[in-house]
């Protein structure tokens, strides 16, 4: 049950050499936001049967250089259980079951839109796309192979649409094409799934944006919103969480245990993720009443504090009383006033920051906000900022921009709503960075003015539940300190998460970025399945525990143990897909799931 991606480290070397990033590389990162431990293979082992038949997984991207040997070893391997995935692969085609009549390219370089996908109806791919938006395909930021299916065997889970001319940023104005975007073939025991474009660069360009080189939104400003390439698409769409659900369908095909995104809720299976957090605009007076009033609700809540001449709006008491609250407390930087705008800023600039926060605190800020969402460049500020101590930022803003200030807005600008870790360019080796961003995903959500919007509020939980997303929802202190309207909308969402009697965790900023790095250090390991039992071991650092997911496939049902302990999973249908989730505590225990037949 193991599963392995392809990394050609001298590929790596020779693209960053040449100044460019090496695009495959994010694919560990999909793996890991799947909740699995993945293995790199060099394309050298990727060549051996012996060493292909460690895995029940493989993907690969596209290589260069494919030596006669592969498809044979590949094939054999694949008929004998395993699955192989290609992103844009070249050289097994045979094997996939396609043929490859051209290719469309990326009209503005690496972060371009070079076309569409639309998802088909049928089984695996059923139910992935989000209800209510079936007008809006999906995006492709990555060249495009043309492939048809070229054996009867093949299934098309989805179709390649072309920008229109007259409005190649918007989806809805596609064009439908003969060609297969995402197939999957039957081989022998196994499967062959190919997708015509590179995933990994997809995902990465959207989830992290075009370098902030300009003010390419016009605003004045250089801005998280200026790295935004969905263009006029519908940021209500969550785009690269939607291929990853269709990944893990997939992967599915196997009882491939996977780390759920979502922690534990009081030992229970969670349903979502509500987060909250908001900025002090560095003014004194409302930190303390917000911080009261969250705790009045039971809630966690994170207050990002702007640096005021050289301390901050909030005085030593006042903080201690947050944090004796339960509540967090982090740096909002503030690279807006005393800046020529448009511009960047530099490394000097934040660490003059965090030492005025250390300084104040005798602490590292954890997971910080930039004022007006200020950034600059591409990964250089998660750089600098982690070099502070820092692991986190929550100042990419999700919803459509509309103003500087807007309230009531949800939206996935940047394609997810789960937190992501930033991977730096090709002039730092193209590097994972320990630096999690928590995107803006619902803003002053639930009141317009001073009046409570309560369907706003049921929309935004009816979405995270739909999805069992992490939600952020950002209230300003001064907001829950001063408006009826959005203590009201606060209310509102605690009654219709009772109402429907969802389970849901509730955190801080602070608190997510600890969940997010904790699930990324666990690790599941030995997994073996004999067609009726599965185990493996969990080692999970969280206080909290852990969630694992396995696909139930033709079984009606599982059970499940942890040391021997039978835990009750939560069966779920997500994608025409049926899955059990059972939760595990912190440290290391050995698992079984016993499939159950009718």
């Amino acid at each position: 049950m193991r599963v392995a991606w392809v990394y050609d480290a001298q590929a790596h070397s020779d693209a960053n050499a040449a100044g460019r990033n090496y695009w495959p590389v994010y694919t560990e990162e999909i793996l890991r936001r799947l909740g699995i431990t993945p293995e790199r293979l060099a394309p050298a082992d990727a060549r051996d049967l012996i060493r292909l038949a460690g895995y029940a997984v493989v993907v690969a991207g596209s290589h260069p250089g494919v030596s006669p040997t592969v498809p044979s070893a590949a094939e054999a391997w694949v008929r004998a259980g395993g699955i192989l995935i290609g992103f844009a692969t070249v050289g097994l085609e045979e094997l996939f079951g396609i043929r490859v009549e051209g290719c469309l390219k990326q009209p503005e370089g690496d972060f371009g839109i070079a076309a569409y996908l639309r998802l088909t109806d049928c089984n695996l791919a059923s139910d992935v796309h989000p209800a209510g938006f079936e007008d809006q395909p999906l995006l492709v930021v990555s060249p495009v192979r043309l492939v048809v299916a070229d054996d009867e065997g093949v299934e098309t889970l989805a179709t390649v649409m072309e920008p229109s001319p007259d409005a190649p940023t918007c989806g809805r104005r596609a064009v439908e094409t003969p060609y297969a975007g995402v197939t999957l073939r039957r081989v022998g025991a196994g499967y062959a799934c190919y997708f015509a474009f590179d995933v990994a660069q997809t995902m990465w360009a959207i989830h992290q944006g075009r370098p902030i080189d300009r003010d390419y939104d016009g605003d004045g400003y250089l801005r998280a919103m200026d790295a935004r390439i969905v263009g006029d698409n519908d940021v209500a769409v969550p785009y690269t969480d939607v291929l990853q659900s269709l990944l893990r369908v997939i992967l599915g095909l196997r009882p491939i245990p996977m780390v759920d995104a979502l922690p534990p809720a009081g030992g229970r299976v969670a349903d979502a993720v509500f987060y909250f957090g908001g900025d002090d605009e560095g003014e004194a007076g409302n930190q303390v009443p917000a911080s009261d009033f969250m705790r009045s609700r039971g809630l966690p809540y994170h207050i990002n504090l702007m640096p005021v001449g050289e301390g901050f709006a909030v005085s030593a008491q006042e903080a201690a009383h947050i944090e004796a609250n339960g509540h967090e407390l982090a740096l909002h930087y503030n690279f807006v006033d005393g800046f020529s705008h448009p511009c960047g800023f530099t490394e000097h600039d934040v660490r003059a920051q965090a030492d005025q926060f250390m300084r104040a605190f005798g602490r590292s800020s954890r997971c910080s906000v930039n004022h007006w969402c200020r950034w600059c460049g591409w990964a250089d500020p998660a750089r600098w900022i982690a070099a502070t101590g820092g692991t986190g930022d929550n100042s990419w803003f999700g919803p459509e921009p509309v103003g500087m200030n807007p309230t009531n807005v949800t939206g996935f600008s940047f394609g997810t709503a789960f937190p992501r870790h930033v991977w730096d360019d090709w002039r730092h080796g193209n590097r994972r960075l320990p630096f999690v961003q928590e995107a803006i995903t619902g803003y002053e959500v639930g009141y317009q003015d001073e009046q409570c919007d309560p369907a706003a509020v049921r929309r935004a939980v009816d979405l995270a539940l739909a999805g069992r997303l992490t939600m952020c929802l950002f209230y300003h202190p001064v907001y829950i300190a001063g408006s009826p309207g959005c203590r009201e909308a606060i209310d509102e969402l605690l009654r219709y998460v009772d109402e429907l009697g969802a389970t849901v965790a509730y955190m801080g900023s602070d608190r997510l970025n600890e969940w997010w790095m904790n699930r990324d250090a666990t690790t599941v390991e030995d997994a073996l399945f004999d067609g009726n039992l599965l185990e493996f071991v969990v080692d999970c650092p969280d206080p909290s525990g852990c969630v694992i997911r396995v696909c139930l496939g033709q079984s009606v049902g599982a059970r499940c143990f942890v040391e021997s302990a039978d835990v009750i999973p939560k069966r779920v249908t997500e994608c025409a897909s049926n899955w059990a989730y059972f939760p595990v505590p912190i440290g290391r225990h050995r698992v079984a799931v016993q499939f159950l037949t009718a």
